[in-house]
């Protein structure tokens, strides 16, 4: 959606492809942009959503010139191979990840990924951990996930009006978290960690932020620890810049990442962040971002975060443009790479 939003639209049309049985978020916004939106089957629906992709593959492939796939795993090279069964003459494998669980789904992974390789003509991906997982000795273009700065930037005045719509006291530390409810995101460490912090930070509370299949999961949990009033979920929502303002430390436990793009969000807000040891670590742009041990006990986890939660929250989006993170940036390469239709890799 920030490239999106920010693409020259009279260089550029872009439509949507999406697999959900819920709908998609920023649905409004897409249409009224005079983007389409097609929403098919998600993948579980298995033949269904077979169907669903050749048929819409063989109406459409026509209109198109590039397909940009965005993919955490090569489990399903469905999309991709319909593009290159009806000859769309550009076709992006974009990697967002560096792991995947489940056993099935990782011998999925390591069979298809030299297949999606040979159907795509350009690849990409958000780190180098996430280009060496996805495709090997391939050489790819390593591109940053951009965020729109000025939406992000650290605002007093917002974070004050966005506690008092929360109910939340100006005193009062918030942990927070933006992700969806999957085995991946950790959720449930993420829980004992607060658990253990609001131990010695009673005047604390949990924001959770997303939805997925976990999350009644997660809910129980909580209650089953006693923080039922102590954690928000706030499910899916449009205003996560004005959420991050109202936030103390943004806390990740995750059992794997590529370069998680929210990360790059939090630091932009200049919100302290403490996250798993598994994640890139260029996604370090701040010193306000330090890593913990995945198996450390929820304890040390809480100790960490009452540390970096003293340093004084500033305007860092400075230190996120030079890094090379604004969306300006990655839309300028993005841009290329459409235009071009092909890529010069670095080796």
């Amino acid at each position: 959606m920030n490239v999106f939003r920010n693409l020259d639209k009279s260089r550029f049309h872009v439509d949507f492809l999406c697999f959900s049985r819920k709908g998609i978020a920023y649905d409004k916004e897409i249409t009224e942009s005079g983007s389409s939106l097609t929403v098919l089957p998600p993948r579980r629906s298995g033949f269904r959503y077979l169907f669903a992709l050749d048929a819409f593959f063989k109406r459409n492939a026509g209109k198109y010139e590039v397909i940009h796939w965005c993919a955490c795993s090569c489990t399903s090279v469905a999309p991709l191979y319909f593009a290159y069964k009806y000859k769309i003459p550009v076709r992006i494998i974009h990697s967002h990840n560096s792991s995947v669980t489940g056993f099935h789904n990782k011998v999925l992974h390591r069979c298809l990924k030299s297949v999606a390789n040979l159907m795509a003509t350009t690849r990409i991906a958000c780190s180098q951990k996430a280009s060496d997982w996805f495709f090997g000795r391939r050489h790819s273009l390593v591109l940053t996930n951009g965020v729109q700065l000025s939406s992000f930037r650290y605002d007093y005045v917002v974070r004050q009006k966005v506690r008092k719509d929360l109910g939340i006291s100006p005193s009062t530390k918030v942990l927070g978290h933006v992700g969806r409810f999957e085995p991946v995101k950790n959720h449930a460490k993420l829980v004992d960690i607060f658990s253990a912090f609001n131990k010695s930070e009673p005047d604390s509370i949990l924001v959770l932020v997303g939805s997925g299949v976990l999350e009644q999961t997660i809910r129980i949990r909580v209650e089953e620890k006693g923080l039922k009033d102590k954690v928000l979920f706030l499910g899916v929502r449009n205003d996560v810049p004005k959420l991050m303002q109202a936030m103390d430390c943004f806390v990740m436990p995750s059992l794997f990442e590529g370069l998680p793009f929210v990360l790059v969000e939090a630091q932009a807000s200049g919100l302290p962040c403490v996250v798993s040891s598994t994640i890139d670590e260029n996604v370090k742009i701040t010193d306000k971002l330090v890593f913990a041990r995945l198996e450390g006990t929820a304890e040390e986890w809480s100790e960490q975060i009452e540390s970096v939660i003293k340093t004084q929250r500033c305007d860092t989006s400075n230190q996120v443009r030079s890094a090379g993170f604004s969306i300006e940036q990655t839309v300028e390469v993005l841009s290329s790479v459409y235009e071009s239709k092909s890529i010069k890799y670095e080796y």
